[in-house]
């Protein structure tokens, strides 16, 4: 018995997907979501370097709140 890829229950391309597509076109489907978020992860990353050099490399610390 085949596993049940889900990924958003609310979302209407991801449920006509379920209904249709073979269980390789859903793998294919999470794994360029997944490139998707490691390239929007690696936006962030180089952002984060590059507010850094812009303080001279000092790194942020932690502030205690309430």
């Amino acid at each position: 018995m085949e596993k049940e890829i889900r990924v958003c229950d609310l979302c209407p391309v991801q449920s006509l997907i379920s209904r249709l597509a073979k269980s390789d076109v859903k793998k294919h489907i999470l794994n360029a979501r997944k490139e998707i978020l490691l390239a929007v992860k690696s936006l962030i990353e180089s952002e984060i370097e590059r507010a850094e050099e812009k303080t001279g490399g000092e790194k942020t610390s932690k502030v205690k709140v309430g």
